[in-house]
């Protein structure tokens, strides 16, 4: 995958790619309360940010569900929210707001 980003990206350098998704990590770069380093994410991370509000759990406690966006992307004011899920406490949904 990431592989396909950098060649889009080096075709349409103005393409905005955002990247979301339940990836069921504990690592320490997507919140503090998190010990875990997975160094498979260390590519993607050089490549994209994350836009995703750290300090706001998207299941109980912790930043499981994380949502990453190009430079292009970032720049252009691209933000994320976590949205809880009217059903029931534990559950969220994610909304990525691009502007205009």
């Amino acid at each position: 995958m990431l592989r396909l980003i950098e060649e889009h990206t080096l075709r349409t350098p103005d393409i905005k790619i955002i990247i979301t998704g339940d990836l069921n990590t504990r690592d320490k770069r997507f919140g503090s309360n998190h010990s875990e380093n997975h160094s498979y994410l260390d590519e993607f991370l050089v490549n994209m940010q994350i836009i995703n509000n750290m300090n706001m759990p998207t299941r109980g406690d912790h930043v499981l569900d994380i949502t990453l966006a190009n430079d292009c992307a970032g720049t252009a004011g691209v933000s994320c929210e976590v949205l809880q899920h009217l059903r029931t406490e534990q559950s969220y949904q994610r909304h990525v707001r691009a502007p205009g």
